[in-house]
């Protein structure tokens, strides 16, 4: 049966008509006895077990899963050493009663880790060699830290979103669920809990008048091997959702792969019944509560200019804030813009939105190591670790390991900028492009700080002396120069501007530049002391 077909065979099936009295039941035990009070959802509805650890739900099915909250304090089994064991398919037309019984895992959750990836992008393409890549650097860097990280208390693996990629799903025979296998048979550690990105839709279905929902046609391999698009858990003091906010449009056009039906094109957004959902389950949360949203795309632009979110509509981002603001800061969590920015917008000042930089770089595109991002920050993973309301992070690279900045010396950029005949070229095809070969750069010297927040300030001196320092919107010098295999997002100047670039003019073109970031209570959070003058190539590191 092909996947158009299996797709509109598997929607008949969800959306039977005629459901029943309580046609999902179910008990939810720990260590053989029954746990009362815990929150079961069908994706639309929420229920809690009596004291029997028993649930029963009235449910359409249309989601097509059951799946349990777990509560603070406990944690779920592995169901194939990966993915935890939250969720069960639902496999019976909606009129048909079906049982489906959730163990829970008693846990000590006082501290905890939380390692995120995003945007891996397996593609199978032998060109990028994304595979290889992928068990040379990330998943020996994700399990070494997974494994060191189990000294401070529980590690939970966090995967927000385009772990495969639409487009190469019938170019290269690779589309999500073997994407998934992969990282699971190469020895990814769980629990990984997974949201979906737009990539991780088929491109090959469209919607048709008996099944228009085209957005969740798309989805239907994704269901399969992965679970539901939207849930939540509950982990120490913190409330966990879990949600989709891609709507896959995929408006019908002809393009190059015969197998691709439309643009792979998508709004930014939740649906109706997420939103339903949404509303109900944070009913449940107690005051006191940190909620923390994990979603694909970022919330808020990844700089502080426009309308102020990545949302479609403004007014939906209202309501979604309105709704999680009522528990204080809106906490996210979030890939997509393959860049790394602790996002604010005065629009929306309480949403605190950690984007988290891609795992592939720029799809395993950019500079000689393949490991840059758009921002030029190299590829690697965030890790949080959570105590109550404390909460620390860190970025650890791929590459290089604990790694806050790239400085540069521009007197040797604009020499290189200059004397480089590839990007002399490159300029004359992207004139919109920062050209770092013209304009006044003399003794100037360049930071690109990715771990910079908004409330840090950034200090430069030279030999002792305070220089003046300004954040600038341009390109990192770097990015411009390196071999790129991803042209995507080289289209535009404004996707490539870095939103973490600072500068300032130092006295001589001979000195020691020390740069220190500190908080916002003047503490010295970080601090790099730069030698000049100091070499320039497409090596950098």
């Amino acid at each position: 049966m092909n996947r158009i077909l299996l797709t509109i065979f598997s929607a008949a099936l969800l959306f039977s008509v005629g459901a029943g009295a309580q046609n999902l039941k179910g008990k939810v035990t720990c260590e053989g006895k029954p746990v009362e009070g815990v929150y079961v959802s069908d994706g639309l509805d929420i229920v809690r077990t009596d004291a029997e650890g028993k649930y029963k739900i009235n449910s359409d099915k249309r989601q097509g899963f059951v799946f349990v909250i777990s509560p603070s304090g406990y944690t779920v089994p592995l169901m194939d050493g990966l993915q935890p064991a939250f969720y069960a398919h639902l496999t019976k037309p909606a009129g048909v009663p079906e049982v489906h019984n959730f163990e829970l895992i008693k846990q000590n959750q006082e501290r905890y880790t939380v390692i995120f990836a995003t945007d891996i992008h397996t593609k199978n393409n032998p060109k990028l060699r994304d595979k290889e890549l992928i068990r040379e650097y990330l998943i020996p860097h994700v399990r070494e830290q997974y494994e060191k990280n189990l000294a401070y208390g529980p590690v939970v693996m966090m995967n927000l979103g385009d772990l495969a990629h639409d487009k190469d799903w019938y170019a290269f025979d690779w589309d999500i669920e073997k994407a998934y296998n992969f990282l699971r048979e190469e020895g990814y550690p769980g629990p990984l809990y997974s949201v979906m990105g737009n990539h991780d839709n088929d491109g090959a279905t469209l919607a048709t008048p008996q099944h228009p929902d085209e957005d969740f046609n798309a989805e239907w391999l994704y269901r399969k091997a992965m679970g539901p698009t939207y849930y939540s858990m509950n982990i120490g003091k913190d409330h966990w959702v879990m949600l989709d906010n891609i709507r896959y449009v995929n408006t019908p056009a002809k393009v190059k792969d015969p197998n691709i039906a439309g643009k792979r094109n998508y709004t930014i957004g939740l649906n109706d019944d997420e939103k339903e959902w949404l509303k109900k389950d944070l009913a449940t949360v107690p005051e006191g509560t940190n909620v923390r949203v994990c979603a694909h795309a970022s919330f808020l632009f990844e700089f502080p200019v426009g309308k102020g979110t990545q949302f479609t509509s403004n007014e939906e981002m209202d309501e979604l804030y309105a709704m999680l603001t009522r528990f204080g800061t809106m906490k996210a969590y979030t890939g997509h813009t393959h860049r790394f920015q602790f996002a604010r917008n005065e629009r929306y000042p309480l949403v605190r939105d950690l984007m988290v930089p891609a795992a592939s770089g720029n799809v395993w595109g950019n500079g000689e190591n393949q490991m840059l991002g758009i921002d030029a920050c190299d590829a690697g993973i965030v890790i949080c670790h959570f105590r109550g309301d404390e909460v620390s992070d860190e970025y650890l690279t791929h590459a290089y390991g604990e790694k806050w900045m790239r400085t540069y010396d521009m007197n040797s950029v604009k020499k290189y900028f200059l004397t480089d005949e590839v990007s002399a070229e490159r300029f004359k095809k992207n004139p919109s492009w920062t050209n770092y070969g013209e304009g006044d750069r003399k003794n100037m010297v360049y930071a690109n700080i990715w771990m910079w927040k908004p409330e840090y300030t950034v200090e430069m001196y030279e030999n002792g002396k305070k220089l003046n320092v300004e954040k600038v919107d341009e390109s990192d010098p770097l990015l411009l120069v390196s071999p790129v295999n991803n042209k995507t997002f080289f289209k535009e100047q404004k996707f490539v501007i870095c939103h973490h670039l600072f500068r300032a003019r130092a006295r001589k073109a001979k000195s020691t530049v020390r740069i220190i970031l500190r908080d916002e209570t003047g503490r010295i959070v970080h601090e790099t002391v730069m030698t000049r003058p100091k070499a320039f190539s497409v090596s950098a590191d």
